[in-house]
């Protein structure tokens, strides 16, 4: 206990676990100082046996009536008088029992199913060796379905007496958990076997941290004090159980099935459950071994568990000879270590950021006085005073029906500026213990507002920050900008109007963007737009009118961008513009009403520039040009090249595609309902769900252009 209480945890548990892991490899060598060396050779014979002669088989025969005088050491008949020897009964048994096996190891390959205790089934291969002593070594590999690795090294003795083997073991289990956690377990076996019934009895005791890893089910009634965020935890923890088992089965008959029942009890730090379980076991075939019972407890309901066994070496069917049964039956326990998740619940803790670093929440209200330090109790009123204090990590919280009139606001890396939202739930923070909602708005009507920002934006952004449920209105220039920034952007339940540039531009950003319900109204230039961003680019249910330039346009994206369920109208251009985008994918996409200013632009417009590689996947999107036909175009240049997939969608005006010398294009999904690509020596085109109202689509194809079965 000293040397454990020295040492960390995970590093006991980590040495027990090599340890039984590893024990097929070491045992033999250690166990070989301790134990006969005929463990180790099954064809090593055993030297001759002296038997007391009452146990000879000798035929009857007359008295010998020459040693009647010395006939403590004869017997009736004519056999050998033999010297008197102090020999045992169980020392008989125990020779006996060498004659018959010599030493053998009886190896088997079995399948647990899940059962109480033991959410996972399991693998496992076990090595058992009884000598011709009948001492005993049990050893057993687990593999969990998961793949999380477990062992058993265990140590025993059988004997025999009464025509009954009477066996008593200690065992070392260690396993390791989907959750991380590494538990070990002592025990202790005793059995009492004979040709009819079997008795047995485990003990078993946690020899490491009972406590293994956590997971943070739920995190519930927050709240704000002073500048902290509170809330109450309720903490799921994996723990290993003690406890013990008893069982009694009984032979049915002389076959080779047997029926049991008994008792069981398992004991976590705070709780412990008694539980019944029976059941049956016995061969199916020759060497394959089947299990089934049902158990039921307090702690795990009723449970109906099984295990399939291979036999190979030693005996193959259930022995009806004590000696043999000795040998060959293994000693039954449970598997891997035992656990339960059990629930702790922690009221009132202060959350923190997930790196530890105390989550300091900032409060702005517009509408009370100045002067405030940024507690829920005495806000700032200003983004200007805010923005003086606030630290990296920190929480911006802008109270509903704040108005906050000619300012903007630059974050800092890790600031997550917030709207107060105006239900239970909605907008939630990363701490300590996972994802906590913020408490509840304070009633106000309407989210905060930034009005008439100055300058080239309303919010700038930095690395992994967070800006959601605020109103963002006539900024000078843009809504919001992210530039040059190596972190994540997340964006959420925005509104922005009247923009005087574009309403969010993000450019030259490492890592990846989400941008989620989220509407930009009027804006001066592009709705959206993005360039040369290296990572993901999500956006979903955005809503973009009348842009006054591109709806969306990307550009130099390597990595993946996604539009979903969003819809762009009345863009002056373009409804979304691509160009050089590595993977894109536009899924449920519906455009309407695009160059509004004249200038040519389209529903869609796709262009890949050589050397660069495009694959624009469109699905389920509808393309209404309405004040032209230019609903949908793609253009491989420049040799570069372009893979084309569609399905499903709409286009009220026309495709067109257009592939110049030494560039490629190739379509799987094709375009339309039996329109003929112009110019192209690839014929008419198969139905795959898309339809197009403006005449034939067309292509101009001086280069290689391939037209892909979908």
């Amino acid at each position: 206990m000293v040397i454990m209480g020295s040492l960390p945890r995970r590093t006991v548990v980590n040495s027990l676990l090599t340890l039984v892991v590893a024990s097929g490899l070491v045992a033999p060598v250690l166990i070989a100082q301790q134990f006969p060396a005929s463990w180790f050779s099954g064809s090593t014979e055993l030297a001759p046996v002296v038997r007391p002669v009452a146990f000879q088989q000798q035929p009857p025969a007359a008295a010998d009536e020459a040693g009647s005088d010395v006939n403590k050491n004869t017997v009736e008949g004519t056999g050998q008088s033999v010297p008197e020897l102090d020999f045992s009964m169980e020392d008989y048994f125990d020779q006996r029992i060498g004659n018959q096996l010599e030493n053998r190891w009886q190896f088997s390959a079995n399948y647990t199913g899940a059962q109480a205790g033991q959410p996972l089934g399991y693998t496992s291969l076990n090595a058992l060796r009884t000598s011709a002593l009948g001492n005993v070594l049990d050893m057993r590999l687990h593999i969990t379905d998961f793949g999380d690795v477990g062992g058993t090294f265990g140590l025993g003795r059988r004997s025999i007496a009464d025509d009954q083997l009477l066996g008593l073991h200690v065992s070392l289990d260690a396993s390791e958990t989907q959750t991380g956690s590494r538990f070990a377990t002592a025990s202790v076996s005793a059995e009492l076997v004979n040709e009819t019934w079997d008795v047995r009895a485990n003990g078993y005791w946690p020899v490491s941290n009972q406590v293994g890893s956590a997971n943070f089910s739920s995190i519930s009634n927050t709240a704000f004090v002073g500048n902290d965020l509170v809330g109450d935890v309720a903490m799921l923890q994996e723990v290993s159980l003690g406890g013990f088992d008893l069982e009694a089965s009984r032979r049915v008959g002389g076959s080779d099935l047997w029926g049991y029942g008994g008792v069981y009890n398992y004991q976590t730090p705070g709780d412990q459950t008694w539980g019944a379980r029976y059941g049956a076991r016995g061969f199916l075939a020759n060497r394959v071994f089947a299990d089934l019972h049902v158990s039921n407890d307090s702690m795990f309901g009723s449970q109906v568990g099984f295990g399939l066994s291979w036999l190979f070496g030693g005996q193959v069917t259930e022995p009806g000879n004590i000696a043999e049964r000795m040998a060959s039956i293994p000693v039954r326990r449970q598997g891997l270590v035992a656990t339960q998740f059990t629930t702790l619940l922690l009221p009132g803790q202060t959350l923190t950021n997930p790196n530890g670093s105390p989550l300091v929440v900032q409060h702005v209200d517009s509408t009370v006085v100045p002067g405030g330090d940024g507690s829920v109790a005495t806000p700032h009123d200003t983004l200007t005073a805010v923005a003086a204090v606030a630290q990296p990590d920190d929480v911006i919280h802008l109270i509903r029906d704040s108005v906050f009139v000619g300012e903007s606001i630059t974050l800092q890396p890790g600031q997550q500026l917030i709207g107060e939202s105006d239900l239970p739930t909605g907008n939630t923070v990363a701490t300590q213990f996972g994802s906590a909602d913020l408490p509840a708005g304070s009633g106000g009507t309407n989210p905060a507002q930034i009005s008439g920002a100055p300058g080239p934006a309303a919010i700038t952004l930095a690395a992994d920050t967070t800006v959601t449920n605020i109103d963002i209105i006539n900024p000078a220039g843009a809504g919001i900008v992210g530039s040059g920034l190596i972190g994540n952007v997340t964006l959420d339940a925005l509104e922005i109007q009247g923009a005087g540039g574009i309403g969010i531009t993000l450019n030259g950003i490492t890592g990846n963007t989400q941008i989620s319900n989220t509407t930009i109204l009027n804006s001066g230039s592009d709705g959206l737009a993005a360039i040369s961003i290296v990572g993901d680019l999500d956006v979903d249910q955005l809503l973009v009118q009348g842009a006054g330039d591109d709806g969306i346009d990307f550009a130099l994206i390597s990595g993946s961008a996604t539009i979903s369920n969003s819809q762009i109208v009345s863009s002056n251009a373009s409804g979304i513009l691509l160009s050089d985008v590595q993977s894109v994918l536009v899924d449920g996409v519906f455009v309407e009403t695009v160059d509004v200013g004249g200038g040519g632009g389209w529903g869609l417009s796709a262009m890949t520039v050589g050397p660069n590689f495009t694959e624009l996947v469109v699905v389920d999107s509808v393309f209404d040009a309405d004040l032209s036909l230019n609903s949908f175009q793609a253009q491989s240049i420049v040799g570069g090249e372009m893979m084309l997939l569609m399905s499903g969608n709409e286009a009220n005006g026309i495709y067109d595609l257009f592939v110049e010398p030494g560039s490629f294009m190739g379509i799987a999904g094709n375009l339309g309902v039996g329109n003929l690509f112009f110019d192209s020596d690839n014929g008419n085109l198969t139905d795959n769900g898309n339809t197009t109202l403006g005449g034939a689509a067309t292509v101009i194809a001086v280069g290689e252009f391939l037209i892909i079965p979908w």
